[in-house]
């Protein structure tokens, strides 16, 4: 018998009574027992769904359980009874690579605790058949339950159990524990050195007093303590030393613990208890005072999961809890009747129990969520290890890594942080369990530096010369972050209106803010938008040069010595300062840059004999007003902004080929926004945390690129894939802020390779990859002549619905190789309201078709790299467009950029509480027009947007299902 062997308990289940202690059901005890065994809860719903889809996983045999993988997940070792000619369980090996099922005990005398080695070359269990009575107490057991007749059912604790080792095809290849007692309940360990098991030897081979040998006639279940021992039977060494039965123990997944259940001495309590393999450091785990056994380790080592009856005795079920006993345990199961023996399967994605439904006990098997049970428990996500991957490219793996990646222990994986570090050597240890080399210069890490952010420093102060004005920091005005440090000594001020330079065009004249005016030395008021009343085509072009960077750029050029950004009352804006973007990635102009209040500004204008708003209102209209100097006013500055550097880490992983000279990438961009509120965020005040978890964007492409090499590594290193270029695997870094892990990684490549194409010959880049509803859109399909022809065939055999858009000018990793002349792809699933929001959780992926879409991109790399020549590049014209992130403009719609060939801009959603919600949007709804311009791609959309004003309301044209509807719909201001 196990802890694993209570399976007895089976049979108390039906109603008659058991003859060991460990079941004892006389009733006037059970009355007195400290667990009210009598009473039986009412089962109720189950809240946590941590089991989902179960099903039955063994069916033959009049009772199947304790069943157990092999370390790799291919063979899976039980027992049962299921021989005609023998009553008692034997042990059953099953390759699950072919479902081929054959007994390795011997059979007959009884067998139970089987377990196979980590080579997969040899089993072990414990067997009576070497008893002389094996035999004959077959016959006698057959003989009973054929007249009809019933007994009460009880393990027997044979003394004559020992722990055999056997080939995998069932040959005896050696006793390891000849001696009297029962010896069973065993274990290897993970490296196959070491047996733990349980024994009662001691009882038999030491001299008892008269009142312990009563004991052991009457349960020699009391004396079975847990020992350890050499995989030969050498070394033998007892651990535990306490009255009661010690049993079912397991090795920790690295080996250095040891799991198992403590029996009290009155049969009915059990709790789990921890130690290491030499005995020392016992820790009880369970504190639950019922009978809480069958404990089992989760792959990680970090929580262990057992079975109990504390909600009454003939209810067992399913509970966990963490590996040091710091939690409260956690129900998993909601079951009638008896579920327990819990066995994890290696990669930790599956549970199998044995399950005692109508009279009948057989394994069944369940997907195992291990992130909700990490949650339920107050524990971390490990890192993914590679024994817990299959080389097969599948959506358990995927979710795996997603739940990984994606996890609030990883704070949303922002660029430079602590946090990019640990998940990166997470992929460097999966790469090398590949076999795979390092991709770049002799290492896995690709390093560069990039401008991560900002802050303000001590004594920033802004002073003006009349009446000795020291303005509030924060409040009247602030530096931007991109602005220089320094001491700026009283200089003049001059204002030069919206500070716009704009060249002329066949359309538009020339439009200067400093014509025939000298700003050298000087510092420059400037309002920070554009003229708001001119007419939608103008303000179009302006806003082309309207950005603050490059207003900063055009003072520069003119000898301003600073720039003062205001607001101005027109502008219906949320905050008059513009906010200090901590986060800022661009690193200090050459000049000093200010936000300051209209407040400050009217108070200097009158002064000068001019309204703010008046001299706004005429430059919104148009009217030239001329740039002028204020009379007398000077300011000085001191600026302490500290701009902060950090370096990115790429990660980059070679599988070469004997004889490849070019490089075929694959990739993905695994960071995101980290935490809080960014420029890039559209997280929500309703949200209830600041974690950008990246689920879609982008753990759903790096677990994809993780996958493709897990596979063709696989394939390589078994003699069963021979490619003709070598495939780099990539996950790039600070993507978010501007594409510059793969754009720095193009720059070092080519300074040391002197060129990028052909030794690069093609790009295919996944970047959210796990909302697939309808369509995956493949990106850039026009940077070579030739992708159609070769994706043809693969998409024929897919089961994947694809749009093929042209457009290379994708703002993903996939641009900077196409800028260089290299053919690019990107895989794309869509984009959602929960882009760049905490909302963006791994529970709303789809598992299936992330791993669909790793497959086509396995498939499209081998088919490429079976070929030594390089596709061809394509050049295509770009296409202008408008300044995208840097809108001021805010509809709250979300484009359905995989929406295929339709006139049009298909929305795939809108943004809760925003001006597209409260005018009546709609997902599926199809915008043709726009403030009177028609709307025929997204490249109308965005110069549309270009033209609308804040708070004005204007008419957008859709059509839903077929009709045309007009709807009203006012525009509100991002900043």
């Amino acid at each position: 018998m196990t802890h694993h062997s209570i399976i007895a308990i089976l049979s108390l289940l039906t109603l008659t009574a058991c003859q060991s202690s460990k079941v004892n059901t006389n009733n006037e005890e059970l009355k007195n027992s400290s667990h009210n065994y009598s009473h039986v809860e009412p089962i109720p719903m189950d809240p946590y769904q941590l089991l989902k889809g179960f099903k039955q996983f063994t069916f033959a045999g009049k009772r199947t359980g304790e069943g157990y993988f092999s370390a790799d997940g291919t063979h899976f070792v039980f027992q049962s009874e299921r021989e005609s000619n023998n009553p008692y369980y034997q042990i059953y090996l099953t390759n699950l690579l072919t479902g081929k099922t054959q007994k390795v005990s011997p059979g007959y005398g009884k067998t139970t605790c089987a377990w196979v080695h980590p080579s997969n070359q040899k089993v072990l269990f414990s067997s009576t058949h070497e008893d002389p009575e094996a035999k004959e107490k077959m016959k006698e057991e057959l003989e009973f339950r054929n007249s009809g007749k019933k007994r009460r059912y009880s393990w027997d604790y044979d003394d004559t159990y020992d722990i055999y080792a056997a080939t995998s095809s069932g040959k005896i290849i050696k006793n390891l524990t000849k001696v009297k007692g029962y010896d069973a309940e065993g274990a290897y360990s993970p490296d196959g050195q070491w047996i733990v098991f349980s024994s009662n030897r001691h009882a038999y081979s030491t001299k008892l007093s008269e009142e312990d040998q009563n004991k052991l006639k009457q349960d020699p279940s009391l004396f079975l303590d847990i020992y350890i021992m050499k995989y030969d039977g050498s070394q033998v060494k007892k651990l535990t030393h306490k009255m009661g039965y010690d049993g079912g123990p397991f090795f920790s997944p690295d080996g250095k613990k040891i799991v198992w259940r403590h029996f009290e001495t009155n049969g009915h309590v059990a709790e789990i208890y921890t130690m290491n393999i030499d005995g020392t450091e016992q820790q009880q785990i369970t504190h639950l005072k019922s009978m809480s056994w069958a404990p089992f380790f989760h792959p990680s080592g970090d929580y262990i999961v057992f079975t109990t009856n504390r909600h009454g005795y003939k209810n067992f079920e399913l509970y966990i809890v963490d590996a040091q006993g710091k939690a409260e345990p956690i129900r998993v199961s909601y079951l009638e009747d008896f579920d327990g023996l819990p066995v994890f399967t290696p990669d930790g994605n599956h549970l199998t129990w044995t399950r005692r439904s109508q009279g009948k006990s057989q394994i069944f098997i369940s997907q195992w969520d291990d992130l909700k049970a990490r949650k339920l428990l107050g524990l971390t996500p490990t890192k993914i290890k590679t024994h817990e991957l299959s080389y097969k490219i599948q959506a358990d793996d995927i979710k795996r890594t997603v739940n990984y990646l994606a996890s609030a222990a990883l704070k949303g994986r922002k660029a430079g942080s602590e946090e990019e570090k640990i998940y990166t050597e997470n992929l460097v240890e999966l790469f090398k369990g590949y076999g795979l080399s390092p991709g770049f210069n002799n290492s896995f890490y690709h390093e560069f530096s990039f401008a991560s952010g900002a802050e303000l420093g001590k004594n920033n102060r802004l002073l003006s010369n009349l009446e000795n004005e020291d303005f509030d920091l924060g409040k009247n005005w602030s530096p931007l972050a991109f602005s220089k440090s320094g001491t700026f000594a009283n200089a003049p001020v001059v204002f030069a209106g919206y500070g716009l330079m704009t060249p002329e065009t066949d359309k538009f004249p020339a439009y200067n803010s400093y014509e025939n005016f000298d700003v050298r030395g000087k510092w420059v008021i400037v309002f920070r938008y554009i003229p708001e009343d001119v007419n939608p085509e103008l303000r179009a072009h302006y806003n082309r040069y309207s950005k603050l960077q490059h207003k900063v750029m055009v003072a520069r050029e003119q000898g301003a010595l600073g720039v003062l950004f205001v607001s101005g009352p027109n502008s219906s804006v949320k905050s008059q300062l513009i906010e200090f973007n901590s986060s800022e990635n661009t690193g200090a102009l050459s000049l000093p840059v200010i936000s300051i209040s209209d407040e400050i500004v009217n108070k200097w204008f009158k002064n000068q004999g001019f309204d703010l708003e008046e001299l706004q209102s005429k430059l919104d209209k148009g009217i030239t007003v001329a740039a002028f100097a204020f009379d007398s006013l000077k300011l000085s500055a001191s600026i302490n902004i500290k701009h902060k550097q950090a370096m990115g880490k790429n990660v980059l992983a070679l599988l070469k080929f004997p004889g490849a000279k070019n490089t075929l990438v694959i990739g993905a961009h695994g960071d995101h926004l980290g935490t809080g509120k960014s420029s890039s965020s559209l997280m929500r005040s309703t949200d209830t945390t600041d974690i950008h978890f990246g689920a879609d964007d982008n753990a759903s492409g790096v677990a994809a690129v993780i996958e493709i090499a897990h596979q063709l590594s696989h394939l390589k290193n078994s003699g069963k894939l021979k490619l003709k270029q070598n495939l780099m695997f990539a996950v790039w870094s600070a993507e978010e802020i501007g594409v510059l892990g793969s754009r720095a990684f193009l720059e070092d490549f080519k300074k040391l390779n002197k060129s990028t194409y052909p030794l690069i010959s093609t790009y295919l880049n996944m970047d959210m990859i796990g909302r697939y509803k309808e369509t995956l859109n493949i990106q850039g399909v026009s940077s070579s002549n030739d992708w159609l022809s070769t994706l043809e065939p693969l998409l024929i055999q897919s089961n994947l619905s694809v749009n093929l858009s042209e457009d290379p000018y994708v703002p993903t990793d996939g641009m900077p190789f196409y800028m260089l002349g290299i053919p690019s792809l990107t895989f794309f699933t869509g984009a959602h309201e929960d882009y760049h929001t905490p909302r963006d959780t791994p529970d709303k992926l789809n598992y299936e078709k992330n791993a669909a879409i790793a497959s086509l991109v396995s498939d499209l790399a081998v088919k490429l790299a079976s070929e030594q020549k390089a596709i061809p590049y394509s050049k295509v014209k770009r296409q202008k467009m408008g300044e995208g992130r840097g809108f001021r403009i805010y509809l709250g719609t979300i484009p359905d950029y995989a929406a295929g060939k339709i006139k049009g801009v298909k929305l795939s959603g809108v943004i809760k509480g925003g001006p597209a919600e409260s005018a009546g949007l709609r997902q599926g709804d199809i915008i043709v027009e726009l403030s009177g311009k028609k709307i025929e791609n997204i490249h109308d959309y965005v110069y549309s947007l270009e033209t609308l004003k804040p708070n004005q309301k204007t008419k957008v044209v859709v059509l839903r299902q077929g009709d045309k509807q007009e709807l009203d719909i006012t525009p509100k201001s991002k900043k």
